[in-house]
């Protein structure tokens, strides 16, 4: 009975030790940075993991707004091997996701992660006392002091037929 109750915490001890416990990589930041919404499409997307992964077996793919991939280049991996940067292709404006695959380089745990971020464009207001602007606020007061004189003729026109 004693060897079966040591043998039992020998194995129990041995699951638990630090040394058996896996870690997993987790993102740690990425660029964009997730829900964020950005006013053009960005030339590039990052993910940064908590350790090093390898990059045969882990992917960054990144979708526009209709589930089209837009990845435009190589998967590149920095010098500390934390982070996953891709090129991207022009985007319209909705909602893109990056899906990050990651095997960390330790102990080949896997994750898989979705970030999404938004791009929304935005015109360009008129610079204040551009032709452009000016052009626009002279036809406004044109059209304005047309409307107040053919009212003014018009009520002359009235009082002198009666």
């Amino acid at each position: 009975m004693r060897f079966f109750i040591s043998a039992v915490i020998a194995i129990l001890s041995f699951f638990f030790s630090s040394s058996f416990v896996l870690a997993e990589a987790k993102v740690v930041s990425s660029d964009p940075a997730s829900e964020v919404t950005l006013d053009q499409s960005p030339g590039k997307v990052s993910v940064t993991f908590s350790e090093a992964i390898v990059v045969p077996g882990s992917t960054l793919e990144v979708k526009d707004n209709d589930g089209n991939r837009i990845n435009a280049g190589q998967l590149s991996l920095s010098s500390e091997g934390k982070t996953l940067t891709t090129s991207v292709s022009p985007a319209r404006d909705g909602n893109v996701t990056v899906h990050a695959h990651s095997v960390a380089a330790s102990n080949n745990q896997t994750l898989d992660m979705d970030l999404q971020f938004m791009i929304k464009k935005t015109a360009p207001l008129p610079k204040a006392g551009s032709q452009n602007g000016l052009i626009g606020i002279l036809g406004l007061i044109t059209v304005g002091l047309g409307v107040v004189l053919k009212v003014r003729l018009l009520r002359l026109g009235n009082k002198k037929l009666s």
